[in-house]
């Protein structure tokens, strides 16, 4: 016995899916019987009407071109319904990605070859489908997955927020491994780094033998660990073997990590320098030096870094070269670069755990580092009155112009200025601005700076720069030097900075303020303690709070009435960890917010 159960105006025939009911009067039929086993079944529609569905699209073929994101998508029309008769007029095509409708192609050839030209806008894996139709869809779509662009192993790593990209030996365009043996020990004509010879966590300063510029800042020294890192500039005080993720606060500032791991030198190994003055680089090797544990891990691994004035870039920061000859176990090591300010960097990999477009660090490999491609929209110029400055003993003042480049479009910015001591020490920033530049518009101001006669005898550097002064990040950097003949008893006197009438921190001398201000934290970054302030040209309910990067509130500095005038306060993080902190000023309708970096 067969049961049949009619169910109107669902517009579908379950027994078989080739078929489509008519819109007027269509029904489905459930067929159910234990005597008829499955699949057995036949259909007599009578004098019922139907229509059939086109069969699916045939020879369908995906072509791409390598790294490119542009694909060819080809196949031949149906020819027949999905019931054998003819198809004598197909209406279209139908084409979907990742279940899109991209392209609906009309007046298609029954039984032609076809084709369609996509752009993707990133490099994935991509699935395809095309459906052909009559009156309706064709029952059966034809649906084939593609990988389309670059693979993602053989794309550049970064750029990280300052520009730096990276690129592998495994890259199209990446940079050849090739092998030039510096240590003595291995053959090599370089220098032993004697002072490393022997030593566990222990570093040395090793002179550059050119000026070399990194994330926006001019070095004429390295420092080098035994614990597979280098560092910019003087960092002998760092000796951390313990690696973390890049960027940290862990490790030292503007740190060069080929192979951050607890290394140790004191039963063999070696480091070793090179200036290979006809190729303008200037070679570090750490050769066959043991972990810690286990010390038959053996590494050998190398840092080169490119005479910018040879290899020129268009920011003028130097390129990187890091190369692998022997790797044995990387499975507990920091691959990379980070800025001075430690808040922006580069991460490779760590504890064997490496950035997609990596294939990993390994034996016989490279990769280059390379700086932003294009200028910043907006450069520094600091121009002296009358130079040579020289300060008598009894402290005084000098006078300087402050240029900013006109941008191509709206800015904003930081804009600060630190000193450079006799000793190498910073004082400062002695001016912290965040400011808009608007289309075409240059900035000049007329600067006076004070100098205490408290302030030691001898050369300063005086250094402004823009950028993002709580990431550190440097678009430009302008420098002159001045003297201090020598220093007089007491500490009388400050660095206090005046524009025109105005000190440097934007409150006029000796006016009434006019509008609401709130001003750049100094300093910034800062451990524990920062200053910030801010003026009210009336008496105002004020709100100042600190907030961390997950928008949680972590303090509040001021809630109540403050008079009108300027204010300044301290914020104290010493029971917070490092990173990136908001603080905000709510005073009536002015609401404002700035970035602080805390570094511990």
């Amino acid at each position: 016995m067969v049961n049949f159960s009619p169910s109107p105006g669902t517009g579908d025939l379950y027994d078989d899916p080739d078929y489509v009911d008519p819109l007027n009067n269509n029904f489905a039929l459930n067929a159910s019987s234990t005597m008829i086993g499955a699949g057995q079944y036949e259909y007599d529609m009578g004098g019922v009407p139907y229509t059939v569905r086109p069969l699916m699209p045939s020879d369908l073929e995906i072509v791409t071109i390598p790294d490119e994101f542009n694909v060819t998508i080809s196949w031949t029309n149906p020819s027949e319904n999905s019931d054998g008769t003819t198809i004598t007029s197909l209406n279209g095509v139908k084409i979907y990605r990742n279940g899109e409708l991209i392209a609906d192609m009309n007046g298609m050839t029954p039984g032609a070859y076809a084709d369609f030209n996509d752009v993707v806008p990133i490099q994935d894996n991509y699935r395809y489908r095309i459906i052909a139709y009559t009156d309706i869809d064709g029952l059966y779509s034809f649906t084939r997955s593609q990988w389309i662009g670059p693979n993602i192993s053989s794309l550049p790593t970064g750029p990280d927020a300052y520009g730096y990209s990276a690129l592998e030996s495994s890259d199209p365009d990446g940079p050849a491994f090739d092998w030039l043996e510096i240590a003595p020990t291995g053959g090599g004509p370089g220098a032993v780094v004697s002072e490393l010879t022997g030593q566990d966590d222990h570093s040395a300063v090793v002179d550059l033998p050119f000026s070399f510029q990194y994330y926006g800042m001019t070095y004429d020294q390295i420092t080098i660990c035994t614990n597979g890192w280098l560092a910019m500039g003087d960092a002998q005080s760092e000796v951390d073997w313990s690696n973390t993720g890049i960027p940290n606060a862990d490790g030292p500032p503007a740190m060069l990590a080929p192979f951050w791991e607890d290394l140790n030198l004191e039963h063999s190994g070696e480091i070793a320098t090179f200036y290979y003055v006809v190729g303008g680089t200037f070679i570090v090797e750490f050769y066959q030096v043991p972990q810690w544990s286990p010390e038959t891990a053996l590494e050998t691994f190398q840092v080169i870094l490119y005479d910018p004035a040879v290899h020129t870039t268009v920011t003028g920061d130097g390129m990187i070269l890091f190369q692998w000859h022997t790797v044995s176990d990387p499975s507990e090591a920091t691959f990379g670069i980070e800025n001075q300010a430690e808040a922006v960097g580069l991460q490779l990999g760590l504890n064997n755990s490496f950035d997609p477009t990596l294939l990993g660090v390994q034996n016989d490999y490279a990769v280059l580092f390379t700086p932003p491609d294009e200028n910043f929209p907006v450069a520094v110029t600091l121009t002296p009155e009358s130079p040579p400055v020289v300060i008598p003993a009894a402290g005084g003042s000098f006078n300087y112009t402050l240029d900013l480049s006109a941008p191509v479009n709206t800015e904003t910015f930081d804009v600060w200025i630190d000193v450079v001591m006799p000793n190498g020490s910073l004082y400062g920033p002695v001016i912290s601005r965040n400011i808009t530049l608007q289309t075409g518009v240059p900035l000049t101001r007329d600067m006076t700076q004070n100098v205490p006669s408290g302030a030691p005898e001898g050369e300063y550097t005086y250094r402004s720069f823009i950028g993002d002064e709580a990431l550190g990040l440097i678009w430009s950097i302008d420098t002159f030097t001045f003297a201090k003949e020598g220093v007089t008893d007491g500490s009388g006197g400050s660095w206090a900075c005046t524009e025109g009438t105005t000190l440097c921190d934007g409150i006029p001398v000796n006016a009434s303020v006019a509008e609401y201000i709130i001003h750049s934290n100094s300093p910034n970054p800062f451990n524990p303690m920062t200053t910030i302030s801010f003026a009210l040209p009336e008496a105002s309910r004020v709100s100042l709070n600190v907030y961390n990067s997950h928008g949680s509130r972590v303090a509040t500095l001021v809630d109540g009435w403050r008079a009108a005038g300027a204010h300044e306060l301290t914020f104290d993080g010493s029971n917070l960890s490092s990173g990136v902190y908001i603080y905000q000023l709510q005073a009536g309708e002015f609401v404002e917010a700035g970035k602080m970096l805390l570094l511990k």
